[in-house]
């Protein structure tokens, strides 16, 4: 088999875009066998099936879930670290993609042991977050500075992002996947139910909808201050 295993500590609910990834490379033939690694939640099924050849398994970490507040979750972290590479032991995967600076040990960690090529998938510019300040963005920076030239391959999700990463690792190339559906032409003729939802007569004014997390540090003081200028 020519596997393909993709690292991403969430409970993948709604991952278009690892699909958007995935799908195209099954597609032409690249590997025939998907494994998609995430973590383990009660509601969820442990493994699905999601389609042909694409294998969904949410792993449990091996220690760690009765420890509480933030040395818990780093425990836990550690100890999921180690079950999914337990989980690895038998396969022999030709790539490793690590989605987020989070796996990106893991993923170099699990390639290096199974000779594959790592790719390093980052779902925004993670070092340089709200989030990710003080002794964690350090750490953050070091991590990223000292593994992202082992990676075979870097994506991002954008160009301004690809730019970035370009100039401060001077990188030679950082390919770019949106994080975006794509759409038919059927998909974007209006239906008008955004406008019903919203009590919004037809015609009376154009409607914009944002859609993502409402939280600093997303640009959305921006778009108000310049909705408020056209106003």
């Amino acid at each position: 088999r020519r596997v393909n295993v993709h690292l991403y500590p969430s409970y993948f609910t709604n991952e278009s875009r690892i699909l958007r990834i995935v799908k195209p490379l099954f597609e032409r033939g690249v590997f025939n066998h998907f494994l998609l690694i995430g973590i383990h939640r009660k509601d969820l099924p442990d493994r699905e099936v999601i389609g042909a050849g694409i294998v969904l398994q949410r792993v449990r970490p091996a220690f760690g879930n009765r420890i509480t507040g933030y040395p818990g979750r780093l425990v836990k972290a550690i100890g999921w670290y180690v079950a999914v590479f337990r989980l690895l032991r038998d396969e022999r995967p030709q790539c490793v993609n690590s989605h987020s600076l989070a796996v990106l040990p893991l993923g170099y960690a699990v390639a290096r042991a199974r000779r594959a090529r790592l790719v390093y998938d980052t779902h925004e510019l993670e070092t340089e977050t709200l989030s990710s300040r003080g002794l964690r963005r350090q750490l953050s920076r070091m991590i990223e500075r000292l593994l992202i030239h082992r990676c075979d391959a870097v994506s991002v999700v954008n160009q301004s992002i690809a730019g970035w990463y370009l100039k401060r690792y001077r990188l030679h190339r950082v390919d770019v996947v949106r994080n975006m559906p794509i759409l038919s032409a059927s998909d974007t003729t209006p239906t008008g139910k955004l406008r019903a939802a919203a009590g919004i007569p037809e015609g009376d004014c154009r409607v914009y909808l944002y859609q993502g997390l409402l939280a600093a540090g997303r640009g959305l003081e921006l778009l108000l201050e310049a909705f408020r200028e056209l106003g």
